[in-house]
């Protein structure tokens, strides 16, 4: 694990443009990276052993200053709390999202949870002006802006609430997990927060197009198929689609009815899959 550990460590060295200084935080901190690899891979012994550790650094984040690709200095927050250590290690680490998204101007981020994608795509996208990341969660706002403070700039809204094809004013949230990091929304006509369509978030935002659309809703993403004026709004988009693979097949197939050409770049038979659509024509 440790080999492993040290390659990881100048694979993002090389991403991040790392110094010396946050390479030694990296490597100070193995026996928490330890801890939080056992948590996942261990035996049952230590994976038990990790289990009651790891809540004693919940909150507790190192910062390591990194170059974004337009060229400007922050700082970001490597998180130790487990779950958002593994949205960390999977979207900034491994860079999940990474694409050719050279010309990429504007973003919206679906399902921001706590600002992984929002913050990757403040420091990959040289020529980012806006991107409005949405959340339904209450509890992960100040989480989220506290992620994507130093390279937000004046570039980056986040609206509380959620986007549906529901008419309803208002969503009820279901906590999927223990540490309230997702969730799953109903509709009525009062509940915990604000429901609007894709099109009003555009227009609210001043984006009569959208150049990226990423959407990680917790199966919310098939609903949105039937708001496909809206989605014809957006030129490429980016998602993790969930359910069973027939489920899944038939989210692909829509998109492609709706005029988008869809690559499924990874496997298909697990749980969720990312896919991205790039729009080939604007209407049926």
């Amino acid at each position: 694990m440790a080999s492993r550990f040290i390659r990881s460590i100048e694979d993002f060295s090389l991403a991040y443009n790392l110094g010396i200084i946050a390479k030694i935080k990296l490597i100070l901190h193995y026996p928490l990276f330890k801890l939080l690899w056992l948590e996942s891979y261990g035996n049952e012994s230590s994976r038990a052993i990790s289990r009651r550790l790891l809540p004693l650094f919940n909150g507790y984040a190192i910062h390591l200053r990194v170059a974004a690709k337009d060229g400007t200095d922050g700082q970001i927050r490597v998180p130790f709390a487990a779950n958002d250590y593994a949205s960390f290690a999977e979207v900034i680490m491994a860079e999940a999202y990474r694409d050719d998204y050279q010309n990429v101007e504007t973003v919206v981020d679906l399902g921001a949870n706590t600002g992984m994608a929002s913050l990757w795509f403040l420091l990959r996208l040289p020529r980012l002006k806006k991107l409005v990341a949405v959340e339904p969660n209450p509890r992960l706002g100040s989480v989220i802006r506290k992620n994507v403070e130093s390279y937000a700039r004046g570039r980056f809204t986040l609206e509380e609430g959620c986007v549906s094809d529901s008419d309803q004013p208002f969503a009820n949230l279901q906590l999927l997990d223990d540490n309230h990091r997702h969730t799953r929304i109903g509709f009525s006509d009062h509940g915990d927060v604000r429901n609007m369509r894709l099109a009003e978030l555009l227009d609210r935002h001043g984006l009569p197009t959208v150049d990226l659309l990423k959407m990680d809703i917790e199966g919310s993403e098939y609903a949105l198929l039937n708001d496909a004026k809206s989605l014809r709004r957006c030129s490429r988009i980016v998602a993790e689609i969930h359910g069973v693979p027939e489920d899944r097949g038939k989210f692909v197939a829509a998109l492609g009815q709706i005029g988008f050409s869809v690559c499924r770049p990874g496997a298909v038979g697990g749980p969720c899959e990312m896919i991205t659509a790039t729009r080939t024509r604007s209407s049926d």
